[in-house]
């Protein structure tokens, strides 16, 4: 026996026409790559609700498939981006914009990523505590706090023109603390 495979426009144009098992053997050709989208993702925990949220909306929005001039195909994966769009958006309090140019691991870092994330803020600290007290806490109110030199100015009691020198001297005090077996010249020992 020869199956003849039916295409995508012909289940749709049956589906719209009524014929319920036309739309779940078009839903069913297209579960497991829709479900394999979202899985891709790193978002283990609520996959099967994004799945399910795509296939409504599908189903809401059926009569548009047509208007908009592209394929069932093209149209389901579109609302799958939309649905897992606004999944980030809601989960990491982001916006549209902000999804569509972060990596998955910066809006939900897996274990690896955060042992690893761990580990670079550990050996950051800790090449910061190498630093003269000064240096670490321009470094500091800089990069932590955001600070403007004229503000780091006000907090360190020091002109402007000195904080962007200084600024410039840790940076690099850093890069060589964060080298391994890196860190600022040993201070002498303090004469007796």
């Amino acid at each position: 026996m020869v199956m003849i495979m039916v295409s995508d426009d012909v289940l749709f144009g049956r589906w719209r026409g009524g014929d319920s098992k036309a739309g779940t053997a078009l839903f069913a050709r297209y579960y497991e790559k829709i479900d394999w989208f979202f899985a891709r993702k790193n978002i283990d925990a609520e996959i099967e609700e994004l799945v399910q949220e795509t296939f409504a909306r599908c189903v809401a929005s059926r009569e548009r498939i047509h208007e908009l001039g592209v394929s069932f195909r093209a149209y389901l994966f579109g609302i799958a981006r939309r649905v897992l769009w606004q999944s980030f958006r809601r989960r990491y309090r982001c916006r549209e914009e902000e999804v569509s140019v972060r990596s998955i691991l910066d809006l939900a870092p897996g274990p690896v990523s955060l042992i690893g994330r761990q580990q670079d803020e550990l050996s950051l600290l800790t090449a910061l505590q190498r630093l003269p007290l000064k240096a670490q806490v321009m470094l500091e109110l800089r990069y932590w706090e955001s600070m403007s030199s004229a503000e780091i100015e006000h907090v360190l009691d020091i002109p402007a023109p000195t904080v962007r020198g200084c600024l410039c001297r840790a940076r690099k005090q850093l890069e060589q603390a964060m080298r391994p077996g890196g860190g600022p010249p040993a201070s002498p020992p303090p004469s007796l």
